[in-house]
C-alpha cells in the first residue's frame, strides 16, 4: 500500500527521526521499517496500530482513509494548543530537545531506565 508506505516515511521525518532511532523505539529491525517506507512490506495490524500510537495519528490516516493525521480519539484542549504553538515556535534544535526530554520523562514515567 504505497500511500502507508509515504505516510510512515512523511512522519517520521517530520519529526526529524533517523529509520534507526524509530526502529529501535518499536523494537523492530532497521531494515523492516525500511521495507515498511519503501512499500515492500507492510506491517501487521498489531503494528499499524503501534505505528499510529507512535506517530500520535490514526490508522485511518496511515491507510489513506482520512488526510487528517490528528487522532480519531483525541481532542485538543486550550494547554495541547499552548504547547503545540510553543513547540512549532522552536527552531529545529530545540525541538529536537523537547522530544528527547519527553521521550526521557516517559521512559521514566513507564518504569523503565532512561537512555542517556
Amino acid at each position: 500500500m504505497k500511500i502507508l508506505a509515504e505516510r510512515i516515511k512523511l512522519l517520521r521525518e517530520q519529526r526529524g527521526l533517523l529509520q534507526k532511532t524509530v526502529a529501535s523505539d518499536l523494537s523492530i529491525g532497521n531494515t523492516t521499517l525500511s521495507n515498511y517506507e519503501k512499500n515492500i512490506s507492510s506491517p501487521n495490524p498489531e503494528m499499524l496500530v503501534t505505528l499510529a500510537d507512535y506517530f500520535g495519528t490514526s490508522t485511518d490516516y496511515l491507510l489513506g482513509r482520512t488526510d487528517d493525521p490528528s487522532p480519531d480519539n483525541y481532542s485538543f484542549d486550550e494547554k495541547d494548543k499552548r504547547f503545540v504553538y510553543i513547540y512549532n515556535a522552536l527552531d529545529k534544535s530545540s525541538r529536537n530537545s523537547v522530544a528527547d526530554y519527553a521521550a526521557y520523562i516517559l521512559q521514566k514515567q513507564n518504569g523503565k531506565k532512561p537512555k542517556h
